[in-house]
């Protein structure tokens, strides 16, 4: 039985388990069926927050609770601080011909010391 790794949840499951789609390499989904599901839900569950305002009547109670465990949650903070300090990185270098510049020389620099440690290690095995 073919074996794979899951994109989501990193652990190697049958080929079985991997939803078919022949747009895929080798026919089949990087995301397995049981963490589709789980995404699917939790999209769902973010759609129906998003179309129906919040409220705090006795009836909304669960809607509240779904919506701070979502989106009042830790990790949730952190997705959203990152996403900023991108858009704020890319806002202050995109255009910046000096920093664009001291980053190829950088950048090469590193390319040059990791092949030297390639070539090193290479002729030590």
């Amino acid at each position: 039985m073919l074996k794979r790794v899951c994109s989501t949840c990193h652990s190697k499951k049958d080929l079985d388990d991997f939803p078919v789609d022949p747009r895929y390499r080798g026919g089949h989904k990087g995301q397995c069926k049981t963490c589709k599901s789980t995404y699917g839900t939790l999209w769902s569950r973010n759609r129906a927050l998003e179309r129906k305002p919040l409220c705090a009547v006795a009836s909304c109670e669960r809607r509240v609770a779904l919506h701070r465990t979502l989106y009042c949650s830790k990790e949730h903070a952190d997705i959203v601080r990152n996403q900023q300090r991108a858009s704020d990185w890319k806002r202050r270098y995109k255009n910046n011909e000096e920093f664009r510049q001291r980053h190829r020389i950088v950048a090469r620099e590193s390319a040059r010391r990791k092949r030297a440690l390639y070539k090193q290690e290479q002729q030590d095995v």
